[in-house]
Formats: C-alpha cells, structure tokens, sequence
C-alpha cells in the first residue's frame, strides 16, 4: 500500500509517507468494518531538527464502503 499527501488547495510537491506491503498486523476487522493501522511518515518532515518521528494512521472502513471498493476492483 503507498500514501501520498499534497497540498490540497495549491499545487503542491506529492510526497510518499508509506510504501510498504501490508502486514496481518496492519488489518484489524471489527464489527461493522475493518480497520487499516500504519506507522508512516509525518507530513512535515523537521530535517534540521533530526526528527525521526513516526505517526500511526488509523483508517477506519464500514462494511459498506469495503463493498463499494471490492464492486469497484471487480468492474475494473
């Protein structure tokens, strides 16, 4: 899975914050959904300050808009 970010009202430089296969680890289900957790970059990276730091995005997905992604894979 890769997560780009720009800025969204400006064009702007698009920056990978992850690029990494999905781990078991990375997917929990829960009732009504699943939930995708990854350690990516941050947005702003503070090179001077040699910040290193990581951030943990949580993408929470209803049973219906996992639906509505399979129904899209499968008619592409």
């Amino acid at each position: 899975m890769r997560v780009t970010v720009r800025p969204a009202k400006r064009d702007g430089v698009l920056r990978t914050i992850f690029d990494h296969e999905l781990a078991v680890g990375n997917v929990a289900g829960s009732a009504p959904g699943a939930t995708i957790s990854i350690d990516a970059d941050p947005l702003h990276r503070k090179s001077r300050y040699r910040d290193n730091s990581h951030y943990r995005y949580d993408i929470f997905l209803s049973v219906e808009e996992i639906a509505g992604l399979a129904r899209q894979i499968a008619s592409s």
